[in-house]
């Protein structure tokens, strides 16, 4: 979770930076802004992530069906 101060992106140059990152709306729906927040303190949890070899089973390697 990250709590701040949150503006509207208002420069052309922001603006362009934040059309390709990732993040996508939760609702559909026409938006008109892009919202920036300044974090002032991030909390949350770490997961430890799991080395891949822990789930391989002997069909891990098996042929795929093609896609139609």
């Amino acid at each position: 979770m990250a709590k701040g101060r949150a503006g509207a992106i208002s420069q052309v140059h922001d603006l362009m930076d934040t059309v390709d990152l990732p993040p996508f709306p939760w609702q559909a729906g026409e938006k008109k802004r892009f919202i920036r927040i300044h974090p002032d303190l991030i909390t949350g949890r770490r997961f430890a992530v799991a080395d891949p070899d822990i789930w391989r089973t002997p069909l891990s390697d098996g042929r795929c069906a093609s896609p139609e």
